[in-house]
């Protein structure tokens, strides 16, 4: 479990989990039953989270960073899917749909 401060936190689409991010790029997914984190990841060179969202199916995390890079990972496994960087500034949201 990461300790850094929260930056943002939203519900998962399937209701029994939340998923936050923090200003330090860590992304963990709660169960909202127990308050016990379910897994947790950082990419290495991740840092500054800004936003993050979760596609409808729950399968992905999109996140989008100060240095304006946005990260699509496995949301079970953390695996980095698929990354972008856009050269006009931070990302402070995404969105899906």
């Amino acid at each position: 479990m990461y300790l850094y401060d929260i930056k943002v936190a939203l519900s998962h689409p399937d209701g029994v989990h939340s998923v936050t991010g923090s200003h330090k790029g860590e992304v963990s997914v709660w169960s909202i039953a127990t308050g016990e984190p379910v897994s947790c990841f950082k990419h290495d060179t991740r840092d500054l989270l800004q936003t993050l969202t979760v596609s409808p199916d729950g399968l992905f995390v999109i996140s989008g960073y100060f240095d304006g890079t946005i990260a699509i990972s496995a949301i079970k496994t953390g695996k980095l899917i698929q990354e972008y960087k856009q050269n006009n500034g931070s990302v402070y949201a995404c969105k899906l749909k």
